[in-house]
């Protein structure tokens, strides 16, 4: 869909502009309004997946799992403006993985391993502040929220459903 509309008239870009599309619809990566797990699961389950993997969502330098794993936000911020945190994602065999300059830590299957697996992020990276208040809010019950000191996502598109009732997010409609 995305090479058919870059050979659109440009204004018809379609897909490529689409504020609810996959290129810059944010409430995957619990920006407000978030994707509901109900929507995640539409999503999932319409295109044969397990797993979501999204970027352009900076995360100061953690591969996140969201919604027990069902989505995976890697943009961990390698640009130089977004701290030149290195990470990387790898899907094996195995099972799920997110690799480091310092090693690579399996990600948790569910979201209660989320505190663990964030431990293991900052005992590789001690001096990543913003690890530490995410670290600090999921402990205090904010799973989702971005860390204290970490910018809004920019760009969050307006009118987005909260609870995709009738709108297609990612060109599913729940």
């Amino acid at each position: 869909m995305a090479r058919e509309a870059l050979q659109a008239p440009a204004d018809d870009a379609g897909i490529l502009t689409d504020p609810a599309g996959p290129l810059w619809y944010r409430g995957l990566a619990g920006a407000a309004p978030a994707t509901s797990a109900a929507i995640v699961d539409a999503i999932l389950a319409r295109h044969s997946a397990r797993h979501i993997v999204i970027g352009h969502t900076p995360t100061s330098g953690v591969i996140w799992p969201r919604l027990d794993s069902r989505v995976i936000m890697i943009d961990t911020g390698l640009s130089a403006a977004y701290g030149g945190h290195v990470g990387w994602f790898e899907a094996t065999p195995q099972g799920l993985i997110a690799g480091y300059r310092g090693g690579r830590v399996p990600l948790p299957e569910d979201d209660g391993g989320r505190l663990a697996y964030l431990d293991a992020v900052i005992a590789m990276h001690p001096g990543n502040d913003a690890l530490v208040r995410r670290r600090e809010q999921l402990r205090a019950g904010a799973p989702d929220a971005p860390a204290a000191g970490e910018e809004a996502v920019p760009g969050e598109p307006e009118g987005a459903a909260d609870d995709g009732a009738g709108v297609p997010v990612c060109g599913t409609v729940q």
